[in-house]
């Protein structure tokens, strides 16, 4: 069966222990987190969350969606954070694939670009 808890962590740690990511945010790891950011956050951080992609595949292994988002006020940043972010997921020992990445500005006027990523466990 699936777990959630388990992909959310792995993810947390693929990402918080990139230093060169770390390095581009407002609080270093304490800018990464899953689905909200606090409303004191800075101007760089990342949110992400895990979405579960139905039944298991022939080896009875899971696919997931792993979606990260890379916030900045500028928009040069914000690439320069989602650039770090694939570099973090290359340099993991988790398999992951990406899957698409996009610029966002929402209603609210918040600019971010948004990826990705699939993992299979």
């Amino acid at each position: 069966m699936a777990k959630w808890k388990p992909i959310s962590d792995l993810v947390y740690s693929d990402l918080s222990g990139y230093t060169p990511l770390i390095a581009l945010l407002s609080n270093g790891a304490d800018s990464i987190y899953p689905l909200i950011a606090d409303a004191e956050e800075k101007d760089k951080f990342l949110t992400y969350h895990v979405q579960y992609q139905g039944n298991p595949s022939k080896d009875g292994k899971y696919n997931f969606d792993v979606v990260v988002n890379a916030y900045a006020e500028k928009y040069n940043d914000a690439i320069q954070i989602a650039d770090a972010v694939t570099d973090a997921i290359g340099a993991a020992t988790t398999f992951y694939t990406i899957q698409s990445g996009e610029p966002i500005f929402n209603e609210q006027g918040e600019f971010f670009i948004q990826q990705t990523f699939n993992i299979k466990q």
